[in-house]
Order: C-alpha cells, then structure tokens, then sequence
C-alpha cells in the first residue's frame, strides 16, 4: 500500500487532501510532518506538527532529533549531538558522561566486556 501511496502522490502532485495517512492508511490526510515529510491524518498528527512515528523516535533529552542510538549507562534513546562515542560500537550521554570520570566509564565498559566473554574464555 505505501509504494501505490507513493506513486499517487508523485502522480498527482502531491498532497491534494485526498491521499491516505502513510500511517494508519485509513482516514484521509490532513497535514505532513515537519520532521519526515510523512502524510498524515488528524489523529497521527500532533499540535507541534510532527507525527506520532517520529515522536516515539525523538531523542530523550533534548526533543529535537530523532534518536540514532542508546546510552550504555542509562539506557535513553538520544540523538547524535546528546551522545558520546566512546567505543567503535558503544555510547553514553552527555549527562552520563559529565556524571563519571572518563576512566571510571572506561572501566565500566571494560568490564562490561569482561563479564560478556567470560564464559568463553574459560
């Protein structure tokens, strides 16, 4: 359903207030989100002008971007200017990061990682 949304669309130029919320694909769309672009209906919408996808995707701590990854410490969905890398694969937030010592964050992911491959390693 959404490829023939899709094509609609580019077909008929857009949004004309006939095509189906890229959500539900139920009710008739309304508005588009300002963060997607998404078609959407009333009910998938929010005052804000961002619909509900993106919404449960936005980052915890500041409410602007959509999350990209998780802290390791406390475990929040954060966008990439809310987070630290600290290993290739691994990210803490900026108030968890400011809270630890960088070697005491170290030494927890160390241990972390210990505690993971332990059982092969014996």
């Amino acid at each position: 359903m959404g490829y023939v949304l899709t094509v609609y669309i580019i077909v008929f130029g857009g949004f004309n207030g006939l095509t189906l919320c890229e959500i539900c694909e139920k009710r008739e769309s309304v508005s588009t989100c300002r963060i997607c672009g998404r078609y959407v209906c009333s009910h998938h919408i929010g005052d804000d002008g961002i619909c509900s996808v993106c919404r449960e995707t936005l980052c915890e701590r500041c409410r602007r971007y959509l999350s990209i990854g998780y802290c390791k410490i406390c475990g929040r969905y954060l966008c990439e200017d809310c987070l630290v890398q600290v290993t290739p694969v691994e990210y803490v937030c900026k108030d968890c990061y400011r809270t630890f010592n960088s070697r005491v964050l170290l030494l927890f992911l160390l241990l972390t990682y210990t505690l993971l491959l332990l059982p092969y390693l014996l």
